[in-house]
């Protein structure tokens, strides 16, 4: 639990870096809480793929050993909020739209993808001992809950202004 706790908080810092190009405490506690819901879902999903596994461990001790799999999305959140920390919202804006960037931007998200399931999958083969096609299949059924509860809850926030405007309310 205390690595999901600090993955949370590494999301407000960030959140307050990107923003303000600074620290500080209302930015990061207001980026921890609003983006909450990303170490949230993730922890419901991994309690039911870890659920068929018939653990023997405590949860807190497998979610911990689980969460190694952030480890490359949190390097990436870093660099990239040292940069946006670095620029003023014009550059960052400019920067971030740049086709070349968003095509780097897009490759190195794919290859944490790819890295992070790695890691994963290795959690899942060794710390609870499952069968290559389980691992394999726990990691995709983890990340399909997981992706999926985070794409419904943040595009219905996010997306709600967007579609009232459009029908007119």
């Amino acid at each position: 639990m205390k690595k999901t706790v600090g993955f949370a908080l590494l999301l407000g810092c960030c959140v307050s870096l990107i923003v303000s190009g600074r620290l500080t405490a209302r930015l990061v506690f207001g980026g921890t809480v609003a983006w909450s819901f990303i170490p949230a879902f993730e922890v419901a999903a991994f309690a039911i793929v870890r659920r068929r596994a018939r653990p023997i461990r405590p949860f807190s001790r497998d979610l911990d050993r689980f969460s190694a799999g952030r480890r490359p999305w949190a390097f990436f959140l870093v660099a990239l909020a040292a940069v946006a920390s670095c620029l003023t919202p014009l550059q960052m804006n400019a920067w971030s739209e740049a086709t070349p960037t968003l095509a780097v931007l897009g490759l190195i998200a794919s290859a944490i993808v790819v890295r992070s399931g790695y890691l994963d999958f290795r959690f899942y083969r060794e710390a609870l001992d499952r069968s290559a096609a389980d691992a394999r299949r726990d990691v995709l059924l983890q990340r399909a809950i997981n992706w999926t509860a985070a794409a419904v809850y943040f595009g219905g926030y996010a997306g709600w202004p967007i579609v009232a405007d459009w029908i007119g309310l």
